[in-house]
């Protein structure tokens, strides 16, 4: 009689089933321990880096462009003071001329004749005063005596005063002639840039003060300082009464006003405003504003 040992027996399906089952609790169990590990083990980020810089302090120009254009300091018309003939011309066209320097000169000899003729009236009429004085002596020593009536004294004190007033308009005649024969040596009355001659030696000029159009000789314009001239829009011209408290003159008068020429980059010429019109143009809305700058190089044309 044979004998089996007691048990159960289990299938091999069975087996292989198990292990599944324990080989995916396992792998679950270290996937989900994984992640939690690496996080542990990373560094925790640092603050992110800040850049400190102190605040600038400081004023702020603001700048309105305008267009517009050079003008001379000085404009002057050389004119004849006296008529006469052109004899003589003292500079080239359009060069730099100085104040007093010798431009025309116009024939003297008529106004040497008229100084000689007025110094000899002066003396007449001085010797004619001398005279009456000694008339007006001798009649006051005469009537103190009693041997001059009144009536004559009274005579030669009246031709004492006129003989007197004669040498004062005989002198002003010599001064009115020596100026005439000043006034035909024609000078220039400003220093800068002159003119083409408008008149040739051997014309004849008119002038003095009965003439109401003397004969233009040529025109002088100054060179430096030079001014330059534009207009404001009355909004602008608002906004810098609003900054001078009611007076756009306070805010504008002295202020910077830097200018270049078409052909220049940047800004390289300053100058300063020193002029603003009393009123506002009604056609365009803007008022005339100048400004005033050295103009050494003598760069810049009127």
């Amino acid at each position: 009689m044979s004998s089996k040992p007691n048990g159960f027996p289990l299938s091999l399906p069975v087996f292989l089933v198990g292990g599944l089952v324990l080989l995916g609790l396992i792998m679950g169990g270290v996937s989900w321990m994984t992640p939690s590990s690496a996080l542990a083990q990373a560094a925790p980020p640092g603050p992110p880096p800040v850049t400190v810089a102190e605040p600038a302090k400081r004023s702020v120009t603001e700048w309105i462009d305008y267009t517009g254009q050079f003008a001379a300091v000085d404009n002057v018309e050389v004119r004849a003071r006296v008529a006469g003939y052109l004899t003589e011309i003292h500079f080239t066209d359009g060069q730099m001329v100085a104040k007093g320097d010798l431009l025309f000169v116009i024939d003297p000899r008529p106004y040497e004749i008229a100084v000689a003729a007025a110094r000899a009236r002066l003396d007449q009429a001085a010797g004619s005063k001398e005279y009456a004085s000694r008339q007006l002596s001798r009649g006051v020593e005469l009537h103190r005596k009693d041997f001059v009536a009144e009536s004559t004294l009274d005579q030669r004190t009246e031709a004492s005063r006129g003989a007197g007033a004669t040498v004062e308009a005989a002198r002003a005649a010599l001064r009115e002639a020596e100026l005439n024969l000043h006034f035909t040596r024609v000078t220039a009355p400003i220093s800068g840039r002159i003119s083409a001659r408008q008149v040739s030696v051997g014309n004849l000029v008119s002038g003095g003060p009965s003439i109401a159009a003397p004969t233009l000789l040529t025109t002088i314009v100054s060179q430096a300082p030079i001014h330059f001239v534009f207009d404001m829009t009355e909004a602008d011209y608002l906004a810098q009464a609003k900054r001078g408290q009611g007076k756009p003159e306070a805010a504008l008068h002295g202020a910077t006003a830097r200018i270049r020429l078409m052909d220049e980059t940047g800004w390289p010429r300053e100058g300063r405003i020193d002029f603003v019109d009393n009123q506002i143009d009604r056609g365009t809305g803007t008022i005339r504003v100048r400004a005033v700058l050295p103009n050494e190089d003598r760069a810049i044309a009127p």
